[in-house]
């Protein structure tokens, strides 16, 4: 699981676009997520030592510019790995 925060000016809808593109020519992207500021929970695992987002996602982008106020997003790309050992395999 991978995420980082983000700040841009760019329309909800510019980013989705863009983020979904991304998604379809890359395979290890796959399960790419977009939270805005505020829709979205943090979760951890149970020791503490791995986070990650989870809640609403972004469903229907708006199409306004952010030009001067720009919104603040979480991507997250969530790669699905099974191994017998659990979280001791990471």
């Amino acid at each position: 699981m991978v995420y980082q925060k983000l700040s841009s000016e760019l329309s909800e809808k510019e980013l989705a676009d863009y983020y979904k593109e991304k998604e379809s020519g890359i395979p290890s992207l796959s399960g790419i997520k977009i939270y805005l500021e505020g829709d979205e929970v943090v979760r951890k695992t149970l020791n503490g030592q791995k986070t990650w987002y989870d809640g609403k996602a972004l469903e229907n982008p708006s199409i306004k510019d952010n030009e001067g106020e720009p919104i603040e997003l979480i991507i997250q790309v969530k790669n699905i790995f099974s191994s017998a050992f659990g979280e001791f395999a990471s």
